[in-house]
């Protein structure tokens, strides 16, 4: 990790590896900020773009604090998250098959 001050610009190295959700190399970065008493505006790491340090900060509050997320990002999720297939229902003949009905009888 290294800060550049007359930039407010902190180089997280890996460390930050995505800012879509909370991690634990998010929460480590900031709080070592945090204990050095250090002041970025923006971020960056090996795998994330120039970021706002904001948005390291929202990560940081309790879920039920940070904004939640759209309708189209929620959709997208549940999208991706689900596999929608169509499934042909079929009747086997083993012990767990629906028994044949039989004819009534009548007297």
């Amino acid at each position: 990790m290294a800060f550049i001050p007359s930039d407010r610009f902190l180089l997280a190295s890996d460390f930050i590896q995505a800012v879509d959700e909370p991690s634990q190399y998010a929460s480590e970065v900031w709080k070592a900020v945090q204990c050095d008493g250090l002041h970025p505006e923006r971020t960056a790491a090996e795998h994330l773009s120039l970021t706002p340090w904001s948005k390291i900060e929202e990560l940081q509050k309790p879920r039920n604090l940070r904004p939640s997320i759209g309708v189209s990002q929620l959709w997208t999720r549940l999208k991706s998250a689900l596999e929608f297939r169509r499934v042909e229902p079929s009747i086997s003949s083993g012990a767990h098959a629906f028994p044949a009905k039989q004819p009534s009888v009548r007297s």
